[in-house]
């Protein structure tokens, strides 16, 4: 099974590629710098893979890949850099630095894992280190297509679309599949979100208060986003106001109790 260090100062990215990852076959480990990362390398020459952000206190991404490929023990290593800002010069600096790729934070699942396979030693279907082509405008919101939906989460959605403020509520499937909606439509990437911010929060929760997370209250331009989780299944409630939130909780306990 390959293994892949993934080295960033922010806990959430980590989690965020390990959650990502791990489902394709591959062990997650994690760095928080790049010294860090160093130490771990000089302990586990199984290491297969290192994935770097580019910006870290102390050592950067580019520096610890000039410093991999001066290393006799690693010099063939595959180091893919990220960043949340990437331009011309950066994807020059990272091919410069003998990077095997350069990756824009947030990941899509189209971009990130291909791009892992390929520098794991999969074929090579472009230039690593070529520009991506201006996004193209976002489509506009349509309405979900709900696959079958277990019953309770069916009638839990049914239920939730009769509090007082909800704006939409919706039951995705792991791989953020809709499995039951009503109300507002949201865009098809809110599934992805969905399940990153539950595995944020449920492994902060373990590490802080030794359990797993019941709900999450998100709130942004004056709504209030509930998220919960089930088994498999994410709950995604999305409301007015902070006043029907209680009521929400509420009902989410009860299907994920």
């Amino acid at each position: 099974m390959p293994e892949v260090l993934v080295v960033d100062d922010s806990v959430s990215v980590r989690k965020a590629l390990e959650f990502s990852l791990i489902p394709h076959g591959l062990t997650v480990l994690g760095a928080p710098s790049a010294q860090d990362a160093l130490h771990l390398l000089a302990e586990r020459p199984t290491i297969d893979l290192v994935i770097a952000d580019i910006v870290m206190p102390g050592m950067g991404g580019f520096e610890l890949c000039r410093e991999l490929r001066g290393s006799p023990g690693h010099a063939g290593l595959p180091v893919l850099l990220m960043s949340g800002v990437v331009n011309d010069g950066m994807y020059r600096q990272a091919q410069e630095a003998g990077a095997a790729g350069l990756l824009k934070k947030p990941f899509t699942s189209g971009g990130l894992l291909p791009a892992v396979q390929r520098a794991l030693g999969g074929p090579r279907e472009a230039d690593p280190f070529q520009a991506p082509p201006p996004a193209a405008p976002p489509a506009p919101a349509r309405p979900p297509s709900p696959a079958a939906a277990p019953p309770r989460h069916a009638a839990l959605v049914g239920q939730l679309a009769e509090t007082p403020g909800m704006v939409s509520a919706t039951a995705y499937r792991q791989g953020g599949e809709v499995l039951a909606h009503v109300g507002e439509p949201l865009p098809d990437e809110v599934g992805a979100y969905v399940r990153f911010y539950l595995g944020t929060a449920e492994a902060l929760g373990r590490h802080i208060h030794g359990q797993a997370l019941q709900t999450l209250q998100l709130e942004f331009a004056q709504r209030t986003l509930l998220l919960a989780r089930d088994g498999d299944v994410f709950l995604a409630c999305l409301l007015r106001e902070t006043g029907g939130a209680g009521v929400v909780k509420y009902l989410l306990r009860q299907v994920t109790a």
